[in-house]
């Protein structure tokens, strides 16, 4: 049993790896910045727009939108959006902050494909 009474160890330094991401400008001028682990199973994409809740010029509007992203498209229902997600475990989040809205998307490597085809629909509709 543990005794709660004494404190844990304290370590005062770690040597964590500090791995440095691979910056890519697009054609369109926008920045990618790519981590890469080739071992992993999972990826995680996160897509940073730079503009948030500061910019609306509606109470909630950009809240609103972050809100519909999961919704319905021009080609798909959000029910179908949700079992596809569901079907290729993979999780979408997306949250409006101040200065920037977040939208995170994690997902198995070998279903990637599929869900990049996604996304666009997602975002854009």
């Amino acid at each position: 049993m543990v005794n709660r009474n004494i404190p844990p160890e304290i370590f005062t330094s770690a040597n964590l790896p500090i791995i440095h991401p691979l910056e890519t400008k697009l054609s369109n001028g926008i920045s990618l910045y790519a981590l890469s682990k080739k071992m992993g199973q999972v990826v995680k994409l996160d897509l940073i727009f730079g503009t948030g809740t500061s910019c609306e010029t509606t109470p909630l509007s950009v809240s609103a939108m972050v809100n519909l992203f999961k919704g319905t498209t021009l080609h798909k229902t959000a029910r179908e959006i949700e079992e596809l997600l569901d079907f290729y475990g993979a999780s979408f989040n997306a949250t409006a902050m101040s200065d920037k809205i977040y939208v995170s998307i994690t997902c198995l490597r070998k279903h990637l494909d599929k869900i990049l085809e996604l996304l666009p629909q997602i975002i854009l509709s």
